[in-house]
């Protein structure tokens, strides 16, 4: 009997062993499945535009609902401020003494009247004369078409026109949103930015020139030496829009 109730007693322990480990193991099975149903719906949802709606009558159901686009962040146009200045069409008329703007996405030149804005194509546009606040400075721009430029359209800045004909054109760029809704990361608004190139005229033909220092003094021939010196002295950097402004009257003077 002692044998037998010993034996019952340890099968009996076994079992409860038993029963305990798949009770455990029936609860992290439970619970690993709930937890992968909530996170897939999570994941799904977020790489998605689902979104639950409640209807009229309480029935309830999932929909693919887009969100409202961000607002581009940054400014579609060449100053910040309104700029005092004349516009010269290419019928010869000129606009004199108002306030203007230069956006750079539609490429229009935009007018401040009291009560209205106007707005002008660049097609029809020759040169713009301006007082930049911005930059406390006077600009004058001309149409890309002038210098035979098919393949640009918009306006250079004129940064020299005298022995050397040196021009900027800006251009405006998107950096379109990174925003990852899965990782809630990123950027959730696009931008803009504006991006500066420069070029130079010579034998009738627009030329891209990257703004180094060994490229701008190559512009200026057997004079070169002299541009260095006078730019050392004056300690005018190559690379600044102004000091090179500086720099050109310079070289138009000797």
């Amino acid at each position: 009997m002692k044998i037998i109730s010993s034996y019952i007693i340890k099968w009996l322990d076994n079992q409860k062993t038993n029963y305990k480990f798949n009770y455990k193991s029936i609860i992290m099975r439970k619970l690993f499945f709930i937890f992968f149903a909530f996170f897939s719906l999570i994941v799904f949802s977020q790489n998605t535009n689902d979104a639950i709606v409640t209807f009229s009558g309480g029935g309830m159901r999932t929909m693919n609902i887009k969100s409202k686009p961000k607002k581009t962040l940054g400014s579609v146009y060449y100053t910040k401020k309104w700029c005092t200045g004349n516009i010269h069409l290419l019928s010869g008329e000129i606009i004199k003494d108002y306030e203007l703007k230069y956006d750079l996405k539609t490429q229009n030149i935009e007018i401040k009247l009291k009560n209205d804005i106007k707005i002008i194509a660049i097609g029809s546009i020759k040169k713009i004369e301006w007082y930049n606040s911005d930059e406390n400075t006077n600009e004058t721009f001309m149409n890309c078409s002038n210098y035979g430029s098919n393949e640009q359209v918009g306006m250079y800045k004129i940064i020299s026109d005298g022995k050397v004909i040196f021009f900027k054109k800006t251009t405006l760029k998107v950096i379109e949103s990174n925003y990852n809704q899965a990782l809630d990361v990123g950027s959730q608004s696009s931008k803009y930015i504006k991006e500066n190139k420069f070029y130079v005229f010579e034998n009738g033909r627009v030329k891209l020139i990257k703004k180094r220092k060994k490229n701008i003094l190559k512009l200026f021939g057997k004079d070169a030496e002299k541009i260095k010196i006078y730019a050392k002295e004056k300690k005018l950097n190559l690379k600044k829009e102004q000091d090179l402004v500086k720099i050109f009257n310079y070289f138009d003077s000797i």
